[in-house]
């Protein structure tokens, strides 16, 4: 059975702990990820962390909705039309920020495999402490379309082993 998780909805996880690096597989099966939106400020997105999982076409549009109202509209973009019997879209978050120097990246090796969770590797970069920057309210996101697989849940995990969000049961 598939949930529909809504935008309104975010499993919200700060650091949860470190990931293992024993057991891990490589894809036993390529699945393919493709980046589809990328920006230091998506309006309307969570006040903190987290991953949003959107398995059907009216919560993408919502979702597109969100992004359009500052930047997608404005460029005369949109985001790429995704066939849902065979992807899903995932939102990372990385939460509002108080100034500039925060990005999320995927990592060079994004996907790997222990048992049924799919371990999703991403770059969650942050301004050293010293590093000047702009005060502004930033909130970094990253959209990303996946192929549909034989896992069951998603965890994302930065490059330092920090657990930075997790779907389960999909």
């Amino acid at each position: 059975m598939m949930r529909i998780i809504s935008l309104c909805f975010l499993m919200c996880f700060g650091v949860a702990g470190c990931a293992n690096s024993g057991g891990l597989e490589k894809a036993p099966r390529e699945i393919e990820i493709v980046q589809l939106y990328a920006s230091s400020i998506c309006s309307g997105q969570a006040q903190s962390s987290g991953v949003i999982l959107i398995e059907e076409p009216q919560a993408y549009a919502l979702l597109e909705q969100s992004l359009a109202g500052r930047f997608l509209n404005d460029a005369g973009r949109r985001l790429p039309v995704v066939d849902f019997n065979q992807d899903i879209v995932l939102v990372l978050t990385m939460g509002q920020q108080i100034s500039s120097g925060y990005t999320l990246e995927l990592s060079h090796e994004p996907i790997h495999f222990r048992g049924d969770t799919l371990l999703l590797s991403v770059l969650w970069r942050e301004p050293a402490s010293e590093m000047m920057t702009a005060q502004i309210l930033t909130s970094p996101c990253l959209v990303l379309q996946l192929g549909r697989g034989l896992y069951r849940k998603i965890k994302v995990i930065d490059q330092d082993g920090h657990v930075r969000g997790l779907v389960g049961e999909l």
